[in-house]
């Protein structure tokens, strides 16, 4: 019987758990999450009755395929949404993307309009703040990006971060298919249900053998075995991994970098705190926090209070991905370094800021190329 041990039971765990065992029924699964619950930071927690995620997690998705698969497994509801940049200089918010409509009731629309003009797209930038100062100019820029990214990525200098990161080039051993960048031609939704993506992750695995409170110590590529923490071992044929890839091998080739989160959630004595559909605001400047979301929102309940949640860039835990070249090459290396029976797929184990429909499009190449 072929053993499949997967490590991490969020959204890209519990896709590959459900496809491999609906493609292969008579292989045996293992899913191994070292919390008590599955979903990670998808899961819908629940604070003076209202539900929230941590951070907003719509469903947003150019694939009908992937849309279509979650929504039979998962009733959906299109969404209808705005998200809007506060600018403190200008003390206005202006929508995001921003919009040659926005730039109209700017008070430097001349000078914005002007760097807009001269633009030249002869170069290749070198860093992100290259990148922005080629294609918005350097008000924009200061207006939306500067200040932002450097809170984002906890930096000093948006130089930092590079403009241009190597693709997969890992011989089948990341799971990742490019996708376009059209922000506007997605799909977006989001759960008919009152605990969101709850569900889902029971439907997915409950087929699957689910060992929680399991943290991963380090794995056996010779042996193929997993090692955990309370020195517990699993043997497997095909490991799927969503952790980070140091991990595995007790970070022999040093740490990759992450940038964490500070989330606070906040009930506000009103029914309603953001007008229409504006579900979410991000804030550019030099405040530290970056974003808040409404929940009621996405979850679309009654209730007399709103839930808002407060987002702060921090370095507290393991969120974000670096994008920055060296980083992206340290966990190449890593990739390298494995046998061809272990697959990486999910915001960790490719090291990629992705979402919910990248983690099931890559379960779903999994599945095809095993």
């Amino acid at each position: 019987m072929t053993k499949v041990v997967i490590l991490g039971g969020g959204f890209a765990g519990c896709a590959a758990a459900d496809l491999l065992r609906k493609k292969y029924s008579s292989w045996n699964i293992k899913i191994l999450e070292r919390s008590e619950v599955l979903g990670a930071g998808v899961r819908t927690r629940f604070y003076g009755g209202h539900p929230y995620t941590f951070g907003p997690r719509h469903f947003l998705t150019p694939y009908n395929e992937v849309y279509e698969y979650l929504d039979e497994m998962l009733p959906l509801r299109r969404l209808d949404h705005s998200f809007y940049s506060y600018v403190e200089a200008d003390g206005q918010f202006y929508s995001f993307p921003v919009s040659y409509e926005d730039i109209d009731i700017m008070p430097d629309k001349s000078q914005i309009l002007s760097e807009l003009a001269s633009l030249g797209k002869e170069n290749r930038p070198a860093n992100l703040e290259e990148y922005w100062l080629m294609s918005a100019g350097e008000t924009l820029y200061k207006k939306f990006a500067k200040d932002y990214n450097k809170k984002m990525w906890q930096v000093s200098d948006n130089t930092q971060i590079d403009a241009d990161i190597p693709e997969w080039t890992s011989k089948g051993k990341v799971i990742y298919e490019k996708r376009g960048d059209n922000f506007h031609d997605r799909i977006s939704a989001f759960p008919r249900a009152r605990d969101g993506y709850n569900g889902y992750f029971e439907l997915a695995t409950k087929d699957c053998d689910v060992l929680f409170d399991k943290c991963v110590d380090s794995v056996d590529f010779e042996k193929s075995e997993v090692v955990c923490t309370d020195g517990s071992h699993y043997e497997y044929n095909i490991l799927v991994n969503t952790l980070s890839v140091d991990l595995l091998q007790d970070f022999c080739f040093g740490k990759l970098r992450y940038v964490g989160l500070d989330f606070i959630p906040i009930v506000l004595p009103s029914k309603e705190c953001l007008k229409g559909n504006t579900f979410f605001l991000y804030y550019s400047g030099s405040e530290k926090h970056k974003r808040i979301v409404e929940y009621k929102k996405f979850f679309d309940y009654e209730h007399e209070h709103t839930l808002i949640g407060l987002e702060i860039p921090s370095m507290n835990g393991n969120h974000y991905a670096m994008p920055i070249r060296s980083e992206q090459l340290l966990h190449q290396k890593y990739v390298d370094s494995q046998p061809d029976n272990v697959y990486n797929i999910g915001r960790f184990g490719t090291y990629r800021y992705i979402d919910i429909d990248d983690c099931i499009k890559q379960a779903m190449t999994l599945t095809e190329v095993l």
